[in-house]
């Protein structure tokens, strides 16, 4: 047996068990910051829900109505007719006009490939395929690396600026636009506006 040969094989595969404990470690890490982030997201949509409840039910005196899949909201005065508005989580629809709505922001958190899965009580990380080689391994390290810079960046905005990176993308497949808006109350307020 050539001992060189079986010494080159341990450190090979040490170098490899190193950077899969890298690669554990940053990954964990980079979950925590998309988990915070989408959070970040979520908190952004319910504060924004809850203003458009205010609005229409305090300060217009809208009646707002449960529905399984929307929240039907409607007013009825000799004034302005009947209006109604049903707000979903990813449409309005004002008068029976459509427009669809997402969340964005300027920062990408890029795609991550991994993801903690559970076997019978045993954490581990799944990457969907089979990395193999010293080589491979060090690349995907890397690759995790630049990852992990923009997913810094992105948290580091996320503290200072308290989920103020995000913005409505309103879709008004009518007219063929897309409107950028930081609240949609202001966008149902213009809508109304125009009625």
């Amino acid at each position: 047996m050539d001992l060189n040969k079986l010494k080159q094989n341990n450190i090979r595969e040490m170098e490899v068990e190193e950077c899969k404990k890298e690669i554990d470690r940053t990954v964990r890490e980079l979950l925590s910051i998309k988990e915070k982030f989408y959070n970040a997201q979520n908190k952004v949509i319910a504060n924004e829900n809850r203003k458009i409840d205010e609005f229409l039910t305090e300060e217009l005196g809208f009646v707002k109505d449960i529905k399984q899949n929307f929240v039907d909201y409607r007013l009825e005065n000799e004034e302005v007719g009947k209006i109604r508005i049903e707000v979903c989580n990813n449409y309005l629809k004002i008068q029976g006009k459509e427009y669809r709505f997402w969340l964005d922001t300027d920062f990408n958190l890029c795609k991550l490939n991994w993801a903690i899965k559970e076997d019978f009580g045993y954490e581990h990380l799944d990457r969907g395929y089979k990395i193999q080689g010293r080589e491979n391994w060090n690349k995907e390290l890397k690759e995790l690396m630049k990852v992990k810079k923009v997913y810094e960046d992105t948290d580091f905005e996320l503290m200072k600026l308290e989920g103020d990176i995000f913005y409505f993308v309103i879709e008004d497949k009518e007219n063929y636009r897309k409107i950028k808006s930081k609240s949609l109350v202001d966008f149902i307020k213009e809508q109304l506006e125009e009625l």
